[in-house]
């Protein structure tokens, strides 16, 4: 057991989170009604080197509840989306975007997660064929417990023929850079405390920006609309 937990490796036990949030202003002025935006990237790793990864506006305790992380892989090739070769349940149609299955592996020696998923839509049939790249330095809170990952590199592959078979003749790269990752951590969910670990990491700041703005007088209070 000591030397399962001891050598370098992803967990399977969970997601791997993380939280952008930013304020956007009302056009023309940084004086107007704020807007605070927010998504979630999810990784949820699976044995074998397959992982489920998701962008979404939603938080994962809403896709944990309705059984996002638990979608069977479709297998390697298979297209994304509500007609797609892994038709989600019921209770995901409404989750938009709809999650993407790509491949990781580890460098245990540099402690390196390398993973890649592919842009293609069942619904999109012209859409270009899009690969998209992350690598991230495998980091822990305490001894052996493997539960952050450091994004290092982020860019994408784009081209090609979309009616081909595979992704052929990928020839512009380009490279997104680490704005507003550099000192972020995707943060383990363990699925034992998923929702515990998920109000900790990622508090729910929508509700502090509503405040503000009734503070300050954007948003009349419910007497005063319902006068």
């Amino acid at each position: 057991r000591g030397m399962f937990l001891g050598r370098p490796r992803v967990r399977f036990d969970g997601v791997y989170a993380l939280a952008r949030r930013f304020v956007r202003y009302g056009p023309g002025s940084r004086e107007g009604p704020p807007a605070m935006i927010e998504y979630f990237r999810c990784f949820a790793f699976r044995p074998g080197g397959r992982v489920l990864c998701v962008t979404t506006p939603h938080r994962p305790e809403t896709l944990f509840e309705r059984g996002m992380f638990a979608l069977p892989d479709p297998g390697e090739g298979a297209l994304s989306g509500a007609d797609g070769a892994a038709p989600l349940p019921h209770g995901l149609h409404s989750l938009k975007p709809w999650p993407l299955w790509g491949a990781w592996t580890l460098d245990p020696d540099q402690l390196k997660v390398s993973l890649s998923y592919d842009l293609r839509y069942e619904q999109y049939p012209l859409m270009k064929p899009n690969r998209v790249f992350w690598e991230f330095s495998l980091d822990q809170t305490h001894p052996f417990a493997r539960n952050r990952l450091v994004p290092t590199a982020h860019w994408s592959l784009t081209g090609g023929d979309p009616f081909a078979n595979g992704l052929v003749g990928l020839d512009s790269v380009t490279n997104y850079g680490l704005d507003g990752l550099v000192g972020r951590r995707f943060r383990l969910a363990p699925w034992a405390r998923f929702a515990e670990c998920c109000a900790s990491a990622f508090p729910d700041e929508r509700k502090e920006m509503e405040r503000s703005r009734r503070r300050r007088g954007w948003v009349k209070d419910k007497a005063v609309r319902g006068a």
